[in-house]
């Protein structure tokens, strides 16, 4: 069955029309290359299927900031290893053809079973976006109603608290590869993610950028240690409608005022505050970065931290530089691997602003899961940036 939705992809009718033919030109490559009996649904998700894609204007056309993410559902039974490769290749393959090589936009397939919506999938922010807002452009219209309908309330402190760690780390890295126009996107979106980590984490979540303003005062009003945590509330409600407004409709302008007048070491001051009152929320305990850092790593339950470690001893092409087994085997006693990834992206960001303690950057190499060669700032932004990056692609 062929899409035919009338819900706009982007805010503007102009951007809309040019990247709505993106969207079929990706679809077509994808059915063409892929058998046909396959093939069960194509859903579109992210941002661009809530209608609030970034399309900007540049001098020979528009250019999406941000991926155009599809869900591939193919039937079973499959080859787990040989779908990944195949939709990993597609996606470059669509990129190069239909997003001019990225010039225009990144093109992303990510292959999933029918039995990923029908029983794997657990109560999230993806989740609870993807069952709301997502869109069928091929195959059968309601497969979403396959997700078990679940509500705001049941999305858990901790998928918020890895939102915000996500783009802690994102924010991080950037500061690291700089890139044009998606340092000052990339801001954006942290500022977005930022609010809606919290909102999130009281139960609140707001899946529309355009509502999250007005959702962010309500929580001010509902949560006055949130108030008391963020040092320069104002300055943070102002970047957060800017940061709206550039979201929907952006500019060159917009983008590089956004960039030069926030730095980074606000962003990263304010991700850890929000990450203190978040944890603190969830868990209680002491607003002290190190207490709530134990509590943070104490918190996993004994299953949870088996099978992230299982997961990482499976894979055929672990991290470089992952340490012996005999000094993996102390960790495996703190944490899972994600989580211990998360505390030291979280103690070099202290570090970073002064809230670290004098040892921060010992205490990132007895949390780490792979040799850290060197301590300075960098060397430890770009290691950890990397595991980052592995855990996520294997997840």
């Amino acid at each position: 069955m062929r899409w035919a939705s009338p819900r706009p992809l982007c805010p503007i009718p102009e951007r809309d029309v040019w990247l709505r033919q993106k969207v079929e030109h990706s679809v077509d490559l994808l059915r063409h290359a892929v058998e046909p009996k396959a093939l069960e649904a194509v859903i579109l998700t992210g941002s661009t299927a809530r209608g609030e894609a970034s399309v900007l204007p540049v001098p020979r056309g528009f250019r999406l900031l941000g991926d155009l993410e599809f869900i591939v559902i193919v039937r079973a039974p499959f080859d787990w290893p040989r779908l990944r490769r195949q939709m990993a290749a597609l996606s470059e393959r669509a990129t190069q053809e239909v997003g001019a090589a990225g010039r225009e936009a990144v093109i992303e397939y990510g292959p999933a079973g029918r039995v990923y919506l029908q029983r794997n999938i657990r109560p999230c922010i993806f989740a609870y976006d993807l069952r709301t807002h997502g869109q069928v452009v091929w195959g059968q219209p309601d497969i979403l109603s396959d997700i078990t309908p679940f509500e705001v309330d049941d999305i858990p402190p901790e998928d918020a608290l890895n939102l915000l760690m996500n783009r802690l780390i994102e924010c991080l890295l950037l500061e690291r590869r700089a890139a044009p126009h998606h340092d000052g996107y990339r801001t954006v979106k942290w500022i977005l993610e930022a609010a809606g980590s919290a909102l999130a984490c009281a139960r609140s979540h707001v899946p529309c950028y355009r509502e999250r303003g007005k959702a962010f005062d309500a929580l001010l009003q509902t949560e006055p240690e949130l108030t008391c945590a963020l040092s320069d509330l104002d300055a943070f409600r102002s970047w957060l409608e800017a940061a709206i407004a550039c979201k929907l409709e952006p500019s060159v302008q917009r983008l590089t005022d956004l960039q030069q007048a926030l730095s980074f070491s606000q962003c990263v001051r304010w991700g850890h505050e929000l990450w203190l009152w978040q944890v603190h929320r969830w868990l209680g305990g002491t607003p002290h970065v190190h207490d709530a850092l134990e509590l943070y790593m104490r918190r996993e339950s004994t299953g949870l931290r088996l099978k992230g470690w299982a997961k990482f001893f499976r894979h055929p092409l672990r991290p470089p530089g992952t340490l012996s087994w005999p000094r993996l085997a102390r960790l495996l006693l703190q944490s899972s691997p994600q989580t211990l990834t998360y505390a030291t992206a979280l103690l070099l960001l202290a570090g970073l602003t002064g809230a670290g303690g004098p040892d921060w950057q010992q205490q990132i190499c007895r949390l780490s899961p792979v040799r850290l060669e060197a301590l300075d700032a960098a060397s430890l932004a770009d290691a950890i940036g990397e595991l980052w990056i592995w855990l996520i692609r294997n997840n």
